[in-house]
């Protein structure tokens, strides 16, 4: 589900439970109601902004640490190339003496 139907649904429960609320519970204005769903929508922005910065930082390292694992893949495949000539080279020597 991509964040915009999320907020959507949220922001269609938030004004649904503020026009029920407001018919039973009078004691609370509606100005104040409204107030509260703005906070909250501006907490939810406020949130998904820091979310979208951490999955950023979060992608980036994961692109260096792939970028490692390559290398280090690449380096283990030639150390196990050259060790397994020695191994073939001492084999032979060992047939040869």
């Amino acid at each position: 589900m991509s964040w915009v139907v999320f907020f959507s649904e949220w922001l269609t429960l938030c004004v649904r439970a503020f026009i029920l609320g407001g018919m039973e519970n009078q004691t609370q204005a509606p100005l104040e109601d409204l107030q509260a769903i703005r906070q909250a929508v501006e907490q939810l922005l406020a949130q998904l902004q820091a979310l979208r910065g951490e999955n950023e930082v979060l992608k980036q390292r994961m692109d260096v640490l792939l970028a490692e694992k390559a290398q280090l893949m690449q380096k283990n495949d030639q150390a196990r190339t050259r060790l397994e000539a020695m191994i073939n080279r001492l084999k032979m020597l060992e047939q040869s003496a």
